[in-house]
């Protein structure tokens, strides 16, 4: 997470720092989860079923990455991985690699944030201040 603060953090992820900071009361547990979720699993479980196209297992991980991504109030990766996962509800639909596709470009984009390497995010933020 490198110098970033943990408010620039969530900024840059679109996502809500108040509402995490209100739930969990202080920084320190807020940093915890951000690192517990660099070594989460649940992503390539979905990569994985993806890949083997096993629609099951794709919906279940895809449910479990939109549980932690709210429960974190990760912005814009909530809501494209909470799009997939209803897209993976009942099988597959038309949209379902594109929506894939963006949950991938998020989840990276999110790991970049959080770990302090995401120029574009930054340079975004301020270009609007």
């Amino acid at each position: 997470m490198g110098n970033t603060s943990l408010k620039e953090i969530y900024i840059q992820l679109e996502g809500h720092y108040e509402k995490m900071l209100k739930r969990l009361r202080r920084e320190t547990v807020i940093r915890e989860f951000l690192e517990d979720f660099l070594e989460d699993e649940e992503f390539c479980k979905l990569e994985k079923a993806m890949e083997m196209q096993d629609d099951a297992a794709a919906f279940q991980a895809a449910h479990a990455l939109k549980g932690i991504t709210a429960n974190m109030e990760f912005g814009f990766f909530a809501h494209s991985v909470s799009a997939l996962t209803e897209s993976l509800r009942y099988g597959r639909t038309p949209e379902t690699e594109e929506l894939y596709e963006t949950v991938k470009r998020d989840y990276y984009r999110t790991l970049r944030i959080i770990k302090g390497e995401d120029e574009e995010s930054r340079t975004l933020r301020y270009t609007h201040d």
